[in-house]
């Protein structure tokens, strides 16, 4: 499948960590919360590819 690569593991990120990760990929992202990365989902190493949404539920303090 063009384009289709393994979801990497998120958990832990700041949002600007996970987008910079998401990036190359080429997927949409869509957030709730504010903080670290608590929930991801597809969850790390499911197939992904462009037309993925991946989901991104963040709680907690980010770190300064």
């Amino acid at each position: 499948d063009r384009g289709a690569r393994p979801m990497p593991e998120l958990g832990g990120q700041t949002l600007r960590e996970a987008l910079a990760t998401l990036a190359p990929l080429g997927v949409s992202v869509k957030v709730h919360g504010r903080g670290l990365v608590k929930e991801q989902t597809p969850p790390p190493g499911e197939v992904v590819n462009p037309e993925t949404v991946v989901r991104l539920t963040l709680a907690g303090a980010a770190p300064r």
